[in-house]
């Protein structure tokens, strides 16, 4: 009777899982790193920069998704509004084992859930941790219809998939729940202004995020394409994806948490300023090559002291600021003009008496305070 019953609680377990964790009887005979310089290589843009599932939007965090970025193995990677969760996108991988359970629908796979779709230049293998039923459901829909997913359906079925689809869309605009698991390094929930900051500061990183790696001579490449051509096993290649691509995200995150603890007031100005003022840095960073060191890793102290730099220079023309900050609420200010005039303010030397000239006429009009910050940089 024992054995009977030690069987039973086996199918039963197995029948809890969508895929089950057989998944590990399959593993990625490539994984390969795909380089947009040729168009035997190049791999697929996948077209989309942000994806939602209702009141939860991911984000992507690269331009687009023609090259590897070396570091990370994949060539996309999203991460949620609230930044629990992440979606990464790798193409052109191959399967072997038993991997026909793996295709075209979710299969749980350690923390997370991946899934395989045969779509355009060949399979496409779409990684989420902590995402619901609901949310992959859409996520799937989107995913299919992103790489253009074709079987030999007929002509009623499409139709009846599609029918299927709109429903999901409605359902994700109005009903779908987000999430509720917790994993256990996350941090709390953030406000709708810090959401969207980050937002921000990520569309403005991609191009910096996507090509730091160029400043190191190809050394950070030539590293990772070793490490990621050893990795064959599921749970290991998307458990080290995952942690990659979240180090890059606390890279970036840490830039406004470090000037926030070292610029009193730096809160108080207002989001879109931050974000401007934090895509300044990261453009500065990434100009100077600090950036390909620092997201190759081992490079926190370096990014203390170069916070620190930035740090001063924000606390001394904070008046300035602030004067800008104001004025961004109550007349128009050109976005495209606040852009270039803060990357070239966190980019260059300013003389002391120009700061200080640029915080007296603040008090009275931003626009001639931008003019005057203008002129100093020209």
């Amino acid at each position: 009777m024992r054995w009977i019953f030690l069987i039973w609680i086996g199918i039963a377990t197995c029948g809890f899982s969508e895929r089950g964790q057989a998944s590990e009887a399959w593993e990625y005979a490539a994984f390969p790193r795909l380089v947009a310089t040729g168009l035997a290589s190049a791999a697929e843009d996948l077209g989309a920069l942000e994806l939602q599932s209702g009141s939860r939007r991911w984000t992507a965090m690269l331009p687009d998704s023609r090259r590897t970025h070396p570091s990370w193995g994949v060539e996309q990677a999203f991460i949620s509004s609230d930044l629990r969760s992440l979606i990464l996108v790798k193409q052109k991988v191959r399967l072997r084992g038993e991997h026909h359970g793996a295709l075209d629908g979710w299969t749980k796979l350690g923390s997370g859930h991946v899934l395989h779709l045969q779509g355009r230049g060949g399979l496409w293998a779409i990684y989420v941790d902590d995402a619901s039923e609901a949310e992959r459901k859409v996520l799937a829909q989107e995913f299919r219809r992103l790489v253009r997913y074709r079987t030999s359906r007929t002509w009623l079925e499409y139709w009846a998939q599609a029918q299927a689809h709109a429903h999901a869309e409605t359902a994700a605009t109005h009903h779908i729940p987000t999430s509720s698991s917790a994993r256990p390094d996350v941090r709390s929930r953030p406000s709708a202004q810090e959401s969207g900051i980050l937002s921000g500061v990520f569309r403005c990183s991609r191009s910096a995020l996507a090509g730091a790696w160029n400043a190191t001579g190809g050394a950070v490449e030539d590293a990772a394409e070793f490490v990621w051509g050893m990795i064959r096993r599921p749970s290991e290649t998307w458990d080290r994806a995952r942690q990659s691509v979240r180090e890059a995200y606390d890279f970036v995150a840490n830039i406004r948490t470090n000037i926030r603890q070292m610029v009193e007031g730096f809160e108080d100005l207002s989001g879109i300023l931050q974000t401007e003022l934090i895509c300044g840095v990261i453009g500065a960073l990434a100009a100077g090559g600090a950036l390909a060191v620092l997201t190759a890793g081992g490079g926190a102290a370096r990014l203390a002291a170069l916070m620190a730099q930035y740090a001063v220079k924000i606390k001394n023309m904070l008046p300035f600021l602030r004067g800008l900050s104001a004025d961004l609420a109550r007349s128009s200010i050109v976005p495209d003009q606040l852009s270039s005039l803060m990357r070239r303010l966190m980019s260059r030397d300013v003389p002391e008496a120009r700061v200080r000239t640029m915080n007296e006429l603040s008090r009275f009009d931003a626009g001639m305070a931008m003019e005057a910050a203008a002129c100093a940089l020209d």
